[in-house]
């Protein structure tokens, strides 16, 4: 079974005025790389391009 990690700090600029899109936004990167990407694991970025989490695919 595969499994995902996600870790995201929404306590920055980029999620203080639209929280919502922002965690949208991110989760779409993750969704692209991780899935689409076949990318297993990597740093999420958000809309000012400030690292503010990451995630890891592991297949247990």
């Amino acid at each position: 079974m595969s499994t995902i990690t996600i870790t995201i700090n929404m306590d920055n600029a980029a999620f203080a005025d639209d929280t919502y899109n922002e965690l949208t936004h991110v989760l779409n990167q993750v969704a692209d790389k991780a899935i689409n990407a076949k990318v297993p694991l990597g740093n999420i970025r958000d809309t000012n391009g400030n690292t503010c989490g990451k995630y890891e695919v592991s297949n247990a």
